[in-house]
């Protein structure tokens, strides 16, 4: 999906914004609409239990527990042991989710600018991965 996003051709009414916004968004949206509730409630807690996660979700904490499992097999998020509890996190590293966090409090005429400063970055880095 990431190549599609960055090979395609940039419209006169395309901002590089809204393309980031895809790059950014587009693992979740592969997600069937029931995983990416339990996903973004994941990543709004940050680190979470079935029973945490059920206060965003109004689900069974049964029903969350196997989401959150299957989440965890198609590697959108991480289990750990916290004693007898279960938690889960997101898996997205720390550093990829500040950034997004970062960029999403910024001034739309700046997201824009650095998105596509992003961009020619990952087109430039793809160039030289497919020779």
């Amino acid at each position: 999906m990431v190549m599609k996003i960055l090979r395609k051709p940039m419209g006169e009414t395309e901002t590089f914004g809204l393309i980031f916004e895809q790059l950014a968004l587009g693992p979740m949206l592969e997600l069937p609409d029931h995983l990416r509730k339990t996903f973004i409630a994941l990543t709004t807690y940050g680190r979470a239990t079935a029973s945490e996660i059920t206060k965003l979700t109004d689900r069974a904490r049964a029903v969350e527990s196997g989401y959150l499992n299957q989440l965890v097999l198609l590697g959108y998020a991480e289990k750990h042991n916290d004693g007898r509890k279960k938690v889960f996190t997101c898996a997205l590293d720390g550093d990829w989710m500040q950034l997004l966090n970062r960029m999403n409090a910024l001034k739309p005429a700046f997201k824009s600018c650095l998105a596509g400063d992003m961009l020619t970055a990952l087109r430039n880095r793809l160039d030289v991965f497919e020779r």
